[in-house]
């Protein structure tokens, strides 16, 4: 009898153990709600303005003011520190998509047409 509850001890301690390392490995979520200097290259030219997020668990929303296009709605998800944010131009009817990565008060990536974009946490 004791063995076998020396055998359920050392079970139960390494499921522990393991159930801990896996949550110590995982990569921890980047914050992206906040008030951002956004930069976008685009194939009318660089396009800045103010990004203003909102964090819904992974989701993603805001709004991202351009002179060339007024406001435009964003959508977007986090995963890790990786970003995607969609920019709906509705004059135009076409969504602009970045994909990227968050580095702590900055993140940057490329656009779906080639192009670079970067911003910065003011």
């Amino acid at each position: 009898m004791k063995k076998l509850m020396a055998a359920l001890a050392a079970v139960t301690l390494a499921l522990c153990l393991a159930a801990q390392d896996k949550e110590a490995t995982k990569p921890a979520t980047a914050q992206l709600a906040g008030e951002w200097a956004l930069s976008v290259d685009t194939p009318h030219g660089l396009v800045q303005g103010p990004l203003r997020l909102k964090e819904d668990g992974s989701g993603v929303s805001g709004t991202f003011e351009a002179e060339m296009f007024g406001t435009l709605p964003v959508k977007g998800s986090l995963d890790g520190k990786k970003v995607q944010l969609a920019l709906e131009i509705a004059d135009a009817q076409m969504t602009f998509k970045l994909t990227g990565e968050i580095d702590g008060a900055k993140m940057s990536g490329s656009t779906e047409m080639g192009g670079d974009w970067k911003a910065e946490r003011k």
